[in-house]
């Protein structure tokens, strides 16, 4: 997905959320909304839907920022999940994933990742996460040794498994059909 991080960021700065521990915990502590739904797409969208005019924002309203907000996370993990389902659609089975950065460290957004998902999470145990990531590409693309590969391994830890979820199910339906229905708009 395109713009994972800067989605929540926004929604967490527009609802003045001081840190991101104050915006998880309104979230989790909300119940999941059956009236409200965020389209994550702020600057368009690549996968699976390839439609850099797609564009984001609530759909239905609720009474409460933990709500939205809430709304906003479940939003990004159906938007991961449509782009991994059509992954998983073409014969890649994906039951495990690594998991790095700022929003791997919250317990409660791990796991309702893996349930949306549909995945074992393991979170990678490195802080500079995107710099291995391009040190990855250059080995890749012959700049490196393969000798050099040893000092880029980073441990991982399973944090999440996933859990069956008919209401996160039911959710994420409703999303696909949102973005489904509202597509024309963009």
């Amino acid at each position: 997905m395109q713009n994972v991080g800067v989605a929540l960021e926004h929604v967490r700065a527009w609802f003045n959320y001081p840190s991101w521990p104050e915006a998880y915990d309104d979230a989790f502590a909300s119940d999941a909304s059956t009236s409200v739904s965020f389209l994550p797409y702020l600057i368009g969208e690549r996968s699976p839907w390839m439609n850099p005019n797609a564009r984001g924002g609530w759909l239905g309203l609720d009474d409460t920022r933990g709500k939205l907000m809430r709304a906003a996370f479940e939003s990004v993990v159906f938007a991961l999940r449509a782009g991994l389902d059509a992954i998983r659609a073409n014969g890649t089975p994906l039951n495990t994933m690594l998991l790095a950065g700022g929003g791997s460290i919250d317990p409660r957004w791990r796991q309702l990742l893996a349930d949306g998902l549909q995945a074992g999470l393991h979170a990678v145990d490195c802080p500079n996460a995107a710099t291995r990531g391009l040190a990855w590409r250059h080995l890749s693309a012959g700049h490196w040794r393969i000798d050099d590969l040893a000092a880029l391994k980073s441990s991982t830890a399973l944090v999440a498994t996933p859990h069956a979820n008919a209401q996160l199910d039911e959710r994420h339906a409703r999303f696909i059909d949102l973005y489904r229905r509202v597509e024309t708009w963009f």
